[in-house]
């Protein structure tokens, strides 16, 4: 009988001990790629193929920076403020197929594809796709050249629609993460996000913004089937003169998420004090850490690089992340995870 109870107690230790397992930040190199990004504000970073794009928010000209993946070398740019071709007011770039990404305008049903090299052998890279319907969201991904999805909650309880471009039809699916009887109609706002694909493997990654969470789901056909979510931070809800209110019992610090071929990157910046943050004199914070999920959505590694990380970027084919840091001007370096 006492041997039973000292295996169940070691057993009950060995758990207890998993499941309050701290994984310790470790450094690494990094490769510089490009010291000279001449950009006043960095805005989205993607990988698409051989290019790596980046927005600059605060340019009112060539407001979309294309560079080599291997060598770092700016390639061209593109793009105006304005409201002609080829300009837009407020633009949002993701990630698209075959070297590509979607440029949309928010506010506005414009959508295009940008083509990098169309652009460096034509100057014509761009397609014009407006209208779309999709002025509420920044948060949408093409899945192929005809079909591409949208988050777009709604008061039936549906997160994303799929848009079919060759038979134009929309589907709505995905169900909010906090189910609650209490009627509420700030469902747009309380449940907005950003969403990353994975082209190869087909993973759908979800991450909220005011919502600690984020959701993996798997295309499996025609459809998405839910693998796993994961708190962020501690929370609690309350619903307020009709309006979903989150409580953080405890700070959320993720930024940003990537995907590479093994890991789901999580940028995050919960090592930085409050006088470090007081002291900080860039617009944009600062963010050091680099958080390693599995696709289990188990933390598996820190990285601490020591340096200002203002955004992230992979290609989910292999485990490389490329990021734009201050150092102290705005360069792109890249890490082997």
């Amino acid at each position: 009988m006492k041997n039973k109870f000292y295996i169940f107690f070691c057993l009950f230790l060995l758990i207890a001990c998993n499941k309050n397992k701290q994984v310790t930040p470790i450094s690494t190199t990094y490769e510089l790629l490009n010291d000279n990004i001449m950009i006043s504000t960095p805005g989205f970073f993607k990988i698409s193929g051989d290019y790596l794009y980046l927005s600059d928010l605060k340019s009112a000209d060539s407001i979309i920076h294309i560079f080599d993946t291997k060598s770092g070398k700016q390639l061209a740019s593109f793009g105006n403020i304005g409201n002609g071709p080829n300009e837009f007011t407020a633009p949002i770039i993701n990630t698209g197929f075959d070297g590509t990404i979607s440029i949309s305008n928010a506010g506005t049903p414009r959508l295009g594809i940008l083509d990098a090299k169309k652009l460096l052998i034509n100057n014509e890279g761009y397609k014009d796709l407006s209208p779309q319907p999709i002025t509420d969201s920044q948060a949408m991904q093409f899945i192929d050249e005809n079909t591409y999805l949208y988050l777009s909650p709604e008061k039936e309880n549906t997160l994303f629609k799929t848009v079919d471009k060759s038979t134009n039809t929309t589907i709505s699916w995905g169900a909010y993460p906090i189910k609650t009887e209490m009627k509420y109609m700030n469902y747009k706002d309380a449940y907005e996000g950003e969403i990353n694909y994975d082209y190869y493997n087909n993973y759908l990654l979800l991450k909220f913004i005011r919502v600690p969470q984020i959701i993996l789901f798997k295309k499996d056909g025609d459809q998405f089937k839910q693998l796993k979510t994961k708190n962020l931070s501690k929370y609690e809800y309350d619903i307020r003169d009709n309006k979903m209110v989150i409580n953080y019992l405890e700070p959320c610090r993720t930024k940003m998420v990537s995907l590479t071929k093994d890991y789901i990157v999580l940028l995050d910046d919960s090592n930085i004090s409050i006088e470090k943050r007081k002291e900080m004199k860039r617009p944009v914070l600062s963010r050091r850490q680099l958080i390693l999920l599995d696709y289990k959505l188990e933390e598996q590694k820190v990285i601490d690089l020591n340096k200002d990380i203002y955004l992230i970027a992979s290609d989910s084919r292999f485990n490389d992340v490329y990021l734009v840091v201050a150092d102290p001007d705005y360069s792109i370096i890249k890490i082997k995870l």
